[in-house]
């Protein structure tokens, strides 16, 4: 009796055994895909749209004071951000100008002065904080700016100067593709004062700039 009654267990068992192996496999569990992280290198181009102001001072016979400059340039930019597990990004980037801004204004009939950069430059900080494929920043650094003034009638017809200074702002970059992203931003800019002589005397300028920006950036992706 026993044994029959051990008999009919081993082959409930079996029957169960090849009943489960009889049965699909069932299908794992599809997690959503996560939106990649900020971490990681970036490069990119630039629109930006420049509204400054020039800070004169000590000018004396044909001046235009609080000169007005609104020109388009382009600039190419790198950066490199790390994304924390609190959802806060640090990163450093940098820019520099690939058009020059030019400038002209007459003082008088006959007397026309021009300007032109020939290279400007930042490189600062910024700090974020990501709303997965959104990230609000805000950013910090140094700038410098080198071109020339000429006036062609002046005793002496061109000046050449370095200005430097610092940068802020704020902006938003959004991230429509794993590797690409588009940022607009808007930096306040003040450039220090350098000394311009043109053969009549010494002016003080200096520039108070507003700055607002539309690129692409191609990310590289996580390290």
């Amino acid at each position: 009796m026993k044994r029959a009654f051990l008999g009919i267990v081993v082959a409930l068992c079996a029957c169960s055994a090849a009943s489960a192996a009889d049965m699909p496999a069932k299908a794992p569990r599809m997690e959503a895909a996560a939106v990649a992280p900020w971490s990681g290198f970036y490069v990119g181009l630039a629109g930006n749209w420049h509204d400054g102001t020039i800070l004169d001072e000590g000018c004396v016979g044909l001046c235009e004071h609080n000169h007005r400059i609104n020109k388009p340039y382009l600039s190419v930019n790198a950066g490199y951000d790390y994304q924390f597990a609190n959802r806060v990004v640090l990163g450093v980037f940098g820019w520099i100008a690939v058009t020059p801004v030019k400038d002209e204004t007459t003082l008088a009939p006959g007397v026309t002065v021009t300007g032109r950069t020939d290279f400007a430059g930042f490189i600062g900080g910024r700090v974020g904080y990501a709303f997965q494929n959104l990230l609000p920043y805000a950013f910090f650094g140094g700038e410098w700016v080198h071109g020339k003034v000429d006036i062609p009638v002046a005793p002496i017809p061109t000046n050449e100067r370095s200005h430097t200074g610092y940068g802020t702002g704020v902006g938003l970059e959004y991230r429509f593709a794993p590797n690409w992203s588009v940022d607009g931003r808007y930096m306040f800019s003040y450039l220090g004062k350098q000394d311009y002589d043109f053969g009549g005397g010494v002016t003080t300028a200096a520039e108070r700039a507003n700055t607002f920006s539309i690129g692409l950036n191609y990310r590289f992706g996580a390290l």
